[in-house]
């Protein structure tokens, strides 16, 4: 059948759309204030490495391959995955473990500022689900917060399109 293509191209599409949707909801479940109950498990996991997640990258990021990143960012998503089935310390420390992995990969010469933008998005609601936050320069090349409330659903959407084309699901 002709439809193979589109139905192929659209379920890394797809996968790529559902990994964004859930660092989206984990961005928005991290922000939200008051007494949660499995807030415990992952605020001490928290405290416990704050000092790890908060060092961002080194003075000269490096700029990773494609495929450098796309293996952190995997590793990331099934971190999550795995913390959001199975919530605890174990997996917030795994979950802690494989953001500041990443963050430390650094970005790839392929992602482009709106792209990094996304990204920054992304791996930011992560820290702030583990209760800590991501250093301001740990995303370079990022677009700067403009302080005028811009809709982030182009970015977060510009990395969910990177997604789909250099991080095939497999």
């Amino acid at each position: 059948m002709s439809e193979q293509a589109p139905v192929r191209g659209l379920s890394r599409w797809a996968l790529a759309m559902v990994l964004v949707a859930v660092l989206v909801l984990l961005l928005v479940l991290g922000r939200r204030d008051g007494g949660d109950d499995g807030a415990g498990a992952t605020a001490g996991v928290a405290e416990g490495l704050s000092e790890g997640l908060s060092e961002g990258p080194p003075a000269a990021a490096p700029v990773p391959s494609d495929d450098a990143f796309c293996a952190g960012y995997r590793r990331l998503a099934a971190a999550q995955g795995q913390h959001l089935a199975q919530p605890g310390e174990t997996g917030a420390q795994e979950l802690a473990a494989a953001a500041a992995d990443l963050v430390a990969t650094g970005v790839p010469a392929s992602m482009s500022p709106l792209v990094r933008t996304g990204y920054r998005i992304e791996i930011s609601g992560v820290y702030d689900s583990l209760g800590d936050t991501l250093p301001g320069d740990a995303v370079p090349g990022a677009l700067e917060d403009d302080g005028r409330a811009t809709s982030v659903s182009g970015v977060v959407g510009a990395f969910g399109d990177w997604l789909a084309q250099y991080c095939p699901a497999r």
